[in-house]
Parts: structure tokens; C-alpha cells; sequence
């Protein structure tokens, strides 16, 4: 992108941010890998978390984003 891409957050959202810092022990990543935190979580964890919750084949972690984003935007 030849422009940043600003996004302003509710305090609420900075919340939320600052308390990930806080569980992730210093990591670059929000969602750091859990073998590694100097990787970020691999997609098949997603995956495995969306056949945990019973969501295999209904649903997948691109899929929650898409839906996180319309309801958002609603």
C-alpha cells in the first residue's frame, strides 16, 4: 500500500489489545504460534479450533472473520 491504512478503535477494542499484550509475554504477535512466539499462529490451528467447536465443514476461520466483519458493519 502506498498510503497507511488508519483505523481508529473504541477504547474498548484498545482494551481488549493491551490484554492480549499481556497473555502473549511480550511476543510481536497478538496470536503467537504455541510452539514458537516468535511465529504467529499457523492456520491449522484456526482449523482445528473451528472442528472443536463443532463448526467442520459449516464454517471456517476465514469464514467467522466474514461473518465478525458484517455484523460489524451492520
Amino acid at each position: 500500500m502506498r498510503t497507511p491504512h488508519i483505523v481508529p478503535l473504541s477504547q474498548q477494542a484498545l482494551t481488549v489489545l493491551d490484554t492480549l499484550r499481556t497473555l502473549t509475554r511480550g511476543s510481536a504477535w497478538l496470536f503467537p504460534g504455541d510452539r514458537n512466539a516468535k511465529k504467529p499462529m499457523s492456520d491449522n490451528t484456526i482449523l482445528k479450533a473451528v472442528e472443536r467447536m463443532e463448526y467442520k465443514g459449516r464454517m471456517t476461520g476465514h469464514g467467522f472473520r466474514g461473518l465478525a466483519s458484517t455484523i460489524l458493519h451492520e
